[in-house]
C-alpha cells in the first residue's frame, strides 16, 4: 500500500485531497492542529486515514508525527508529501500588524520547509530504506505565487518565496531522485476565504486612506467561494500529477478568465487593472 502525508487536511484542498488519495487505495496521513478536527476527520474518512496532530511551524511536533508514519512505512520509503497547509491574512503593508505578516511567513514558508526536512529521510535521503524515491508537491497559488496583489502582501511574499524555495529543492534533491513539483491553483471554493470576518477586517483600516479600496477587495473576496473551481477538482488534478514519471516543475490550475488574463498580461496592464478596480489612485 502506498503512503502519502498531506498537511492542512482539516478542510478545503487538503481534506479533498485526502479523500481522493483514499479512493485510490493509499494510506493517508493528514495533518490537523486540533484533536477535535482529528476525531471528525477520522470518523468521516474512516479506513486507511490516520490524523497527525501537529503545528507545521513546530519542529518537535512534526518530528513526533514522523514517528507515527514510520510505524506504518517501517523499512519502506514514503511515496509522497503534499505540503498544503497555509493561511491568508489581508491588509495594506503600511498598516498590517507585523505579527500577522510574520505568521504567514511562518506557516506558508517556514512550516513547509520544516515538514519537508523532517520527512526527507523517509522520502529518500536515507539510503537504508527500501523502494523508489518519493515526491514532494508544494501547493502554491496561481496569483499569490506570481503577482503581488494589493492587500495580499504577506500571503504573496510567502508564496513567492515558497516557489523560489521549491525551485532550489527540486535541483538539490535530484541527488536522491526525489521530485519536487509546484501546484498553483487559482481562485478555489475553499474555507480559507470563508474564515475571513469581512466586517472586522474592513473596520481595522477604517481610519486609513486604504479603507474604501480595501473594502472593495473584501467584496471581491466574498465571491471566491462561488467559483466553479472546487477543492475536489483540484485534488483530482493533484493526484494525476503525482502519477507522472516526468512531471513539469510547475502546474497552474485555473478556471477563471480574468485570472488567466492577469497571469498572461504584461505587468503594466496588470498595474492598470489593479489601479482601476481597487481605486488605487491619488
Amino acid at each position: 500500500m502506498k503512503n502519502v502525508v498531506i498537511t492542512g487536511a482539516s478542510s478545503g484542498i487538503g481534506k479533498a485531497t485526502c479523500k481522493t488519495f483514499l479512493m485510490q487505495g493509499y494510506r493517508v496521513f493528514g495533518s490537523v492542529r486540533k484533536s477535535d478536527d482529528a476525531e471528525k476527520l477520522s470518523l468521516e474518512l474512516k479506513e486507511n486515514f490516520y490524523p497527525l496532530i501537529l503545528d507545521v511551524t513546530d519542529y518537535k511536533s512534526v518530528e513526533k508525527a514522523k514517528l507515527i508514519v514510520q510505524k506504518f512505512t517501517k523499512n519502506n520509503r514514503l511515496d509522497l508529501l503534499i505540503n498544503n497547509a497555509g493561511i491568508a491574512i489581508l491588509g495594506p503593508l503600511e498598516h498590517i500588524n507585523m505579527n500577522e505578516f510574520q505568521k504567514q511567513i511562518d506557516v506558508n514558508l517556514k512550516g513547509n520547509l520544516i515538514c519537508t526536512r523532517v520527512f526527507l529521510p523517509l522520502l529518500g535521503t536515507n539510503a537504508n530504506l527500501k523502494g523508489n524515491p518519493g515526491s514532494i508537491i508544494n501547493i502554491s497559488s496561481a496569483l499569490g505565487g506570481k503577482i503581488g496583489a494589493p492587500y495580499y502582501g504577506g500571503y504573496c511574499a510567502s508564496k513567492h518565496a515558497l516557489e523560489g524555495m521549491s525551485e532550489t529543492l527540486r535541483r538539490e534533491l535530484r541527488l536522491f531522485g526525489i521530485k519536487v513539483v509546484i501546484v498553483s491553483p487559482g481562485a478555489v471554493s475553499t474555507p480559507i476565504w470563508g474564515k475571513v470576518d469581512y466586517n472586522d477586517q474592513s473596520q481595522k483600516y477604517k481610519d486609513t486612506k486604504y479603507y474604501f479600496s480595501f473594502k472593495k477587495n473584501l467584496d471581491l473576496l466574498s465571491k471566491l467561494n462561488r467559483t466553479k473551481l472546487t477543492a475536489k477538482k483540484v485534488s483530482k488534478l493533484i493526484y494525476k500529477i503525482s502519477l507522472l514519471k516526468r512531471p513539469k516543475r510547475k502546474y497552474y490550475i485555473v478556471n477563471n478568465f480574468t485570472l488567466n488574463f492577469i497571469l498572461l498580461a504584461p505587468k503594466f496592464v496588470v498595474d492598470f487593472c489593479f489601479k482601476k478596480y481597487f481605486s488605487l489612485t491619488k
